[in-house]
């Protein structure tokens, strides 16, 4: 009987003591330590406590102490100092005013402690009235082509955000998508804009058939080229995801959507162009003799000296920053 009892206090109770620590440790730690958290939040300058400048690493930095106060959500009318730290030779960019709304970042670390920063002014009301200013003037500027204009462009974005963007991160050809997408634009917004009339629909014809020569022609460059669309860091970042976006795709679509927004407005000015020199016509001149006029020499020069222009910018600029680059 003494043997048993030996055993159980020298062995048994030893572990039942280690299970009972571990427990609790671990029953502490899940209660007390919780993931990191973010939240940003939009704030109220209301008071500048300090400000000046302080050494940092020999360096004398610009800061201000400030007290923001919460403008939405549950913690709204909550005040928090915020310090605003920048340097001396960006102080009149960096420094806040007592009025001013920025956007906050609170961060909460594993211990519940809570911390403050200043993440950036908040602009956003003042681009909301911008936009609402630029409506106003299109419309009264340009009457009912200025509706369809702006509801062209809504539609754009919609097609842009609703289709083509999560076609392609679903893992969808981004070529494919690029090219339906930009068709439904193209009927879509250039009807809107000009209405229905034979000079639009020459338009959108003429669009269509240009955007099939820009993707045989941009195809045909990437593969001989042999661009794998990885040339910027967008898109090498992408490949990163868990989508599996086909970057060749993608940069021959960005070239075809590029591309839309240049043809839309040549092939309708050309149209109406035409259209109206016919008006003007009533002799019915020989083809080469409308083709000859003024007009029309105008718009293919200035398409062509505009083309060539996009063309040299890159040698010349390739040029200039390799000599500079390599004169150190």
């Amino acid at each position: 009987m003494f043997v048993i009892i030996l055993f159980v206090v020298k062995k048994i109770i030893p572990l039942l003591i280690i299970f009972l620590f571990l427990f609790l440790v671990q029953t502490t730690h899940a209660q007390e330590f919780k993931p990191p958290t973010e939240r940003y939040f939009k704030a109220e300058v209301i008071k500048i406590i300090d400000q000046g400048t302080k050494d940092v690493v020999g360096h004398q930095n610009f800061y201000q102490i400030l007290e923001v106060k919460e403008l939405e959500g549950k913690n709204k009318g909550k005040t928090v100092r915020i310090e605003n730290a920048g340097s001396p030779n960006v102080r009149e960019q960096k420094s806040l005013k007592v009025g001013e709304k920025i956007v906050a970042l609170e961060l909460t670390d594993y211990l519940g402690k809570k911390s403050y920063s200043i993440w950036d002014r908040y602009r956003l009301s003042f681009v909301v009235f911008a936009i609402i200013g630029f409506f106003l003037l299109v419309v009264i500027v340009a009457g009912f082509k200025g509706v369809g204009s702006i509801m062209g462009m809504f539609v754009s974005l919609a097609i842009l955000m609703l289709f083509i963007v999560p076609q392609i991160l679903k893992g969808e050809d981004p070529l494919l998508i690029s090219i339906l997408g930009s068709l439904i634009i193209m009927v879509i917004t250039i009807y809107l804009a000009h209405g229905l009339s034979k000079k639009t629909t020459v338009a959108v014809v003429s669009t269509f058939l240009s955007l099939i020569i820009v993707g045989v022609l941009g195809t045909f460059f990437v593969k001989f080229l042999n661009l794998s669309g990885l040339g910027n860091e967008e898109n090498f970042m992408l490949q990163l995801g868990p989508s599996s976006i086909k970057a060749q795709g993608l940069l021959l679509g960005g070239i075809i959507i590029g591309a839309l927004g240049v043809l839309d407005d040549i092939t309708t000015t050309q149209s109406a162009s035409l259209f109206i020199l016919f008006e003007l016509n009533p002799a019915n001149s020989p083809y080469w003799v409308i083709l000859n006029s003024e007009t029309i020499i105008e718009e293919v020069i200035r398409t062509l000296a505009g083309s060539i222009g996009l063309i040299l910018a890159v040698p010349i600029t390739t040029v200039i920053a390799a000599y500079i680059a390599k004169r150190g």
